[in-house]
């Protein structure tokens, strides 16, 4: 049976998947510990969304996981984008392209860059979305029966159905 996921799996699991970029395994972890530092301080934005109490020792079910995945993958996309601009009004990104003689580089313009990211960002956005309103539809429970299918209790502490009475 499954018995739910740590805030350090959900964050193995999110580089592994999404990332997995680093060539030393010091370098992996690190990024996991990054990863897992962010979602411990970000549970709150899980509880709010989810209309829930979880704890940042909590264990966590796969829906709740891709729920923070995507709140995860959301900022992150948005810092990229905020990372580009920066570097861009610091002076490091001047130039998009180099001719010299028959050659030519060119180098993707920042806004360019930026808009990419919050494009993913977006799109991140949206899923996460999707994803909060389909777990809050199905963990919601009804908040009364109406109608003739929910039957009462009479005086007598016996269950009455509409438009029923059994013979005493």
């Amino acid at each position: 049976m499954f018995s739910g996921l740590s805030v350090g799996q959900i964050a193995t699991n999110i580089y592994d998947n999404e990332f997995d970029d680093e060539p030393t395994q010091l370098k992996r972890e690190f990024k996991i510990q990054h990863i897992s530092g962010w979602l411990e301080s970000n549970v709150g934005q899980l509880n709010n969304l989810t209309y829930s109490s979880f704890s940042q020792t909590g264990t966590f079910h796969l829906e709740e996981e891709n729920i923070l995945c995507q709140l995860y993958l959301k900022d992150f996309y948005t810092r990229q984008a905020r990372v580009v601009l920066n570097m861009g009004a610091t002076g490091s990104m001047d130039w998009t392209r180099l001719t010299e003689g028959d050659t030519t580089i060119v180098r993707s313009n920042r806004v360019d860059l930026a808009r990419t990211y919050r494009m993913i960002a977006k799109d991140a956005g949206e899923s996460l979305e999707k994803l909060v309103y389909a777990y809050n539809s199905y963990q919601a429970m009804p908040r009364q029966t109406a109608g003739f299918d929910g039957g009462f209790i009479s005086g007598s502490g016996y269950w009455r159905y509409p438009f029923y009475y059994p013979p005493y």
